[in-house]
């Protein structure tokens, strides 16, 4: 259950279509001040869709980025995020290591107190797994 997203590693008002994306962050302890590790993150905009094809629940667009994050030139990780213009938020939707492959499903949305079902769907039950 997904309570908050943001647009993690990037910010932009919206992401322009066949664009990629690059961005570097130094990785290190508290108390390291030498010696910092490269994470580079790159992704790739896709082409704008009606988010209503996301899910039926949306308006505005929605545009897919496929992401992937290196260390020292080797990829580390990949990711898709659907970043939906009417909300100005990325959702994850997939992301992939060598030891694992997670993805994510929305079955309502909640907006400024507002919620969005599915159509013919009840609000979700909030449980612990």
């Amino acid at each position: 259950m997904t309570h908050d997203v943001d647009n993690n590693q990037f910010a932009f008002k919206a992401p322009q279509e066949n664009e990629t994306y690059t961005t570097a962050f130094k990785l290190g302890t508290t108390v390291q001040i030498v010696n910092f590790q490269t994470l580079v993150w790159t992704c790739h905009a896709s082409h704008y869709y009606p988010a209503s094809q996301f899910n039926s629940a949306l308006t505005g667009k929605a545009i897919d980025l496929d992401c992937e994050s290196t260390k020292d030139g080797i990829v580390q990780s990949r990711l898709r995020r659907t970043y939906l213009t009417e909300y100005g938020v990325g959702l994850p939707r997939s992301t992939a290591t060598s030891v694992l492959k997670l993805e994510w499903t929305y079955s309502a949305f909640d907006k400024d107190g507002q919620t969005a079902n599915l159509p013919g769907g009840q609000p979700p039950v909030e449980k612990p797994i």
